[in-house]
């Protein structure tokens, strides 16, 4: 099949709801095309928690392959993140990508790669039709991790870092053969309707409210018998995760705190650096992204790579941290992408993801050169979307330039004028420009920065219309 095809084929399918979100769908693929067997000595990380995945999956990813690079392994890393920065045809392929040797960048899987998995594949999902309807119809997700399993056994991965789709007890990747470890960043309030707590409530989660569903589906799908990396978390919420994890046969918990920690840390708009502690070592890290958050993220990573290189010599890990988060690049995570005015992306489309951008554009508002401006578009699928541009609004903007680049399905964004009149009441004094054209409310958005000013492209969907 064509590209675009095989393209349709994986990603036009309806997201399920609530009780047909489980993992034995990408478990029957699995078992069927003998998939598991063979691939079932890759060593892989599964990271997954309610924000911070996708950078932390690629400051772990490059870290190791320079500790691979170290010992002469020239197999590929193959790593994983979603959402895509642009969720079009060509932009999803960002789903599934590779570090080859001595590589600083990764690279996405060919057009030509990705319609050979699908074609192989393409079989085995339709019998499941025929074979098993009683576990519903196949969902993006489940094709997405059996097109990536397959892929990295395709290439002979060393090594692959993964992030989760959503929660892990009913998640796509506990159907995967056991990872060699799991991190957990930040949990907070995502996927509420989805992430269900238990009635009646356990005693660990007493007290958690919203974070009740997510932390019992992120911490107590944890794997048994495999080690965990805990980022920050709220102590009541830590305080739940270490019991399920417990509860889990979870046999050894790397902790924020005792086990590692961020010392210092210097954000701006043009990069960050930090000290970082992990274990008894000191580090230096200068990371070529915007905002203090990439240092949690960075030392939660390389926290997570010195367990992976037990064994190895201290010195190896050491450079490999320094020299990976040097390197690495998050794509729509406050990564900048043009000069004059600086202009920086972020696609983050969750309340708590537009919460922590807000309270580092506040940390970083004395290192703008000039006016601050943000040209934005708000997803309206996502939970509690009128909040997001509330959210927004209490960040130190000068102005604020609103668009939506969709106005269909799952990619329609709330509309310009809804945005303007919501933010009258919630911000009346924040200067909000409706432009329905994404391309000249961009322009637009320039313009009020200014050539010495810094421009915030903010939105997934504002990202994929104008390729900002």
């Amino acid at each position: 099949m064509s590209f675009e095809a095989a393209m349709r084929f994986v990603e036009d399918r309806p997201f399920p709801g609530r009780p047909r979100l489980h993992a034995r769908r990408l478990a029957w693929l699995l078992a069927r095309s003998a998939l598991a067997p063979r691939a079932a000595p890759l060593p892989w990380a599964l990271v997954a928690g309610s924000y911070g995945k996708a950078s932390t999956t690629r400051f772990l990813a490059a870290i190791q392959r320079r500790l691979l690079d170290a010992t002469g392994e020239r197999r590929p890393v193959v790593l994983a993140t979603k959402p895509p920065l642009r969720e079009t045809t060509d932009g999803n392929r960002e789903r599934y990508q590779l570090l080859g040797a001595g590589a600083s960048d990764p690279r996405w899987i060919s057009p030509d790669e990705f319609v050979a998995e699908v074609d192989a594949l393409a079989p085995t999902a339709e019998a499941l039709a025929r074979e098993a309807p009683e576990l519903g119809p196949l969902a993006p997700y489940d094709l997405r991790y059996a097109l990536l399993w397959r892929w990295a056994h395709t290439v002979d991965a060393a090594f692959a870092v993964i992030e989760a789709n959503i929660g892990l007890r009913d998640d796509a990747t506990s159907a995967l053969p056991s990872p060699v470890l799991q991190l957990l960043t930040p949990i907070a309030t995502d996927h509420t309707s989805l992430l269900v707590p238990p009635s009646p409530l356990p005693n660990a989660l007493e007290g958690l409210g919203d974070r009740a569903g997510p932390v019992w589906h992120k911490a107590g799908g944890l794997r048994s018998g495999v080690p965990l990396v805990l980022g920050r978390q709220d102590p009541q919420v830590e305080r739940a995760v270490l019991a399920l994890a417990s509860e889990r046969g979870v046999p050894e918990v790397v902790r924020r705190g005792p086990d590692f920690e961020v010392l210092a840390r210097a954000p701006s708009f043009a990069g960050t650096s930090a000290r970082v502690r992990v274990r008894d070592v000191e580090l230096d890290l200068t990371l070529p992204v915007a905002g203090a958050f990439q240092v949690d993220n960075a030392v939660h990573a390389a926290a997570a790579a010195r367990e992976l290189a037990r064994g190895a010599p201290p010195e190896a890990w050491a450079s490999a941290v320094r020299d990976g988060t040097s390197a690495t690049r998050v794509p729509g995570r406050l990564d900048v992408v043009a000069h004059r005015p600086l202009t920086l992306r972020q696609v983050g489309e969750s309340a708590a993801k537009m919460q922590a951008f807000v309270e580092e554009l506040r940390a970083l508002r004395p290192s703008a050169p000039g006016r601050l401006v943000a040209c934005a578009t708000f997803l309206a699928r996502v939970d509690e979307a009128r909040s997001l541009p509330c959210i927004l609004a209490r960040a130190p903007l000068d102005a604020l330039v609103v668009t939506r680049a969709s106005e269909d399905g799952d990619a329609g964004d709330l509309s310009p004028l809804e945005v303007e009149t919501l933010l009258a009441a919630e911000a009346p004094g924040l200067r909000v420009l409706p432009e329905p054209d994404p391309a000249r409310a961009l322009a637009r958005a320039r313009a009020e920065a200014g050539g010495d000013g810094v421009l915030l492209v903010v939105g997934s969907g504002l990202v994929a219309r104008t390729g900002a």
